[in-house]
């Protein structure tokens, strides 16, 4: 090779003027369009002559130093990037999120499960049960299906980054099958798990209502007292309140208790609706305690025009029950 031929190769393979360079650094390079080809072409790569494949420009530079390539040798290659092309599967994964997305969620389940079936020691499988346990649980409603993915990811993945989560909602599909008492062991034993959580008031409001739900009134006024205590007034606490106020109230007939939860919403409440309920309770609890003179004064603090009618309505009320009350006769139980 002379000096003018290094020269043109040089040329070539940088992009100069040669016949592939054609003045621009980006041009393609000669087995671009072959691989191009076979995998983008609208025509069948096995149906195409090989003189397709193998057409190469004149003047295409070949060191004089490499092996000729045996034409054999290349019809295997491109069969085996014919294959790498054409028949790669999709990610099973991509396919399950592709499927959530567009709503079909049986398959998103189906397709998380046959990754986990073809790959039970990839790390993503924690993710998969996740995901599964989810679609269950929210979409498609399968709640015994939803506690079994949870459940054997916490079994196979215990300090996975989706432990916390799937024992809330393995929690809230014991919930879902009417499983209350183990729904409330799953609470507690997050709070052993996880000691330092930020969602504490929140969970232990949801293990009351559960107690409540179940009609077990002590255990869950005891459930929303540790919501209360040691906490500043919010809009947890206010619904723990509300509770216990509700509770003694209506059920346990402990009106003193009762007044003074509701008390407690009235002062700190910043919404009127609230206060305004609060206020109604308050009234109904002295009137049950015969304190009549104080239902209706705390009846009188009441400056809602839209409600002035149902107020007169209840003040004069109580000022009946206090007269029929105060003309009773008096029973002497010492005789």
């Amino acid at each position: 090779m002379g000096e003018n031929d290094a020269g043109t190769w040089g040329e070539r393979m940088n992009g100069g003027v040669g016949e592939w360079g054609n003045g621009r650094r980006d041009a393609m390079s000669p087995t671009l369009p072959l691989l191009h080809s076979l995998c983008h072409s609208p025509t069948p790569s096995f149906f195409l002559p090989l003189s397709h494949f193998f057409s190469l420009p004149p003047r295409f530079p070949v060191s004089p130093l490499s092996p000729p390539l045996s034409r054999s040798f290349l019809v295997a290659a491109l069969c085996l990037l014919l294959i790498a092309c054409n028949k790669a599967p999709r990610p099973l994964l991509q396919m399950a999120e592709a499927a959530w997305q567009s709503g079909d969620y049986p398959a998103a389940a189906h397709y998380y499960q046959e990754f986990l079936q073809k790959n039970p020691d990839d790390p993503r499988s924690a993710r998969a049960l996740f995901e599964l346990g989810n679609i269950y649980l929210l979409n498609l409603k399968q709640y015994a299906n939803a506690q079994q993915s949870y459940s054997e990811l916490l079994s196979r993945f215990p300090d996975s980054e989706f432990s916390y989560l799937a024992r809330q909602r393995r929690a809230e599909s014991y919930v879902e099958m009417g499983r209350t008492y183990e729904a409330i062991a799953e609470y507690e034993n997050l709070f052993i798990a996880f000691p330092e959580t930020d969602d504490r008031r929140r969970i232990r409001l949801t293990i009351a209502d559960l107690y409540h739900k179940q009609h077990n009134y002590s255990q869950a006024e005891a459930e929303y007292q540790k919501v209360i205590d040691g906490a500043h007034y919010d809009s947890l606490s206010q619904t723990a309140y509300l509770r216990i106020g509700g509770i003694n109230q209506l059920v346990r007939e402990r009106y003193d208790k009762a007044i003074a939860a509701y008390s407690k919403v009235a002062e700190m409440t910043g919404d009127h609706k609230v206060r305004l309920q609060a206020l109604y309770n308050i009234a109904d609890g002295y009137a049950k305690l015969y304190k009549f003179d104080d239902a209706i004064n705390v009846l009188k603090q009441i400056a809602d025009g839209e409600q002035r009618e149902f107020i007169e309505k209840r003040i004069k009320e109580f000022q009946e029950q206090k007269q029929k009350h105060t003309e009773a006769p008096q029973v002497d139980w010492g005789h």
